[in-house]
């Protein structure tokens, strides 16, 4: 289990609850690949702006994108990590995320919500389709791991081990936002060993 679901639990159920309720508001349902996609441009532009991730889910390089596997293998009622905040019904293939509570802000700041609000609002009405588009656009983290690992997927083959670094979208004498980031895994790590 990687350190975010480990630590951040809550805010990450929570943080699915958020988006499924702002697909309902616009009329979208919302599928498990599109969750995927959102929670990691959320994650993209929370270190872009402030140095850290919002989540802290590991993201693997996969043939489809960047992919949080826990959340992926969630769609399996026994493997499902955020089941106590949503579930996921198979429709035609499909996976629906269906919320099971309100939404609770308490382990959001006002900046993770401005961050989260600004990701939804460019790219909520995209499709999940759109979604893998932007993240496979040449110069994402995404396609540089695949370039740099020399990552061929196939239909028999479409994971990998690899995984996205989210260091790479900061740059090395941005010493405030490397403070940041090493800063928030510490506490995180600090609180899983207590």
């Amino acid at each position: 289990m990687c350190l975010g679901m480990t630590v951040n639990k809550d805010l990450i159920g929570n943080l699915i609850i958020y988006i499924v309720d702002y697909c309902k508001n616009i009329s979208m349902p919302l599928y498990q690949t599109k969750l995927i996609k959102l929670l990691y441009l959320i994650d993209e532009e929370s270190v872009r702006q402030n140095g850290t991730p919002i989540t802290w889910l590991d993201y693997d390089v996969w043939q489809k994108g960047p992919v949080p596997s826990d959340i992926y293998l969630s769609k399996f009622p026994n493997l499902n990590k955020v089941n106590e905040y949503v579930s996921f019904e198979e429709r035609s293939k499909k996976f629906l995320v269906v919320k099971k509570k309100e939404f609770n802000d308490s382990n959001f700041s006002e900046v993770d919500l401005e961050i989260i609000d600004k990701v939804l609002s460019v790219y909520g009405k995209k499709t999940s389709d759109e979604l893998i588009e932007i993240t496979h656009k040449p110069g994402s983290l995404w396609s540089k791991v695949v370039e740099e690992k020399n990552i061929k997927f196939s239909h028999e083959n479409h994971t990998s081990d690899e995984s996205i670094d989210f260091l790479q979208l900061i740059a090395a004498d941005d010493k405030f936002k490397r403070f940041n980031y090493w800063a928030a895994r510490e506490c995180l790590e600090t609180n899983l060993a207590l």
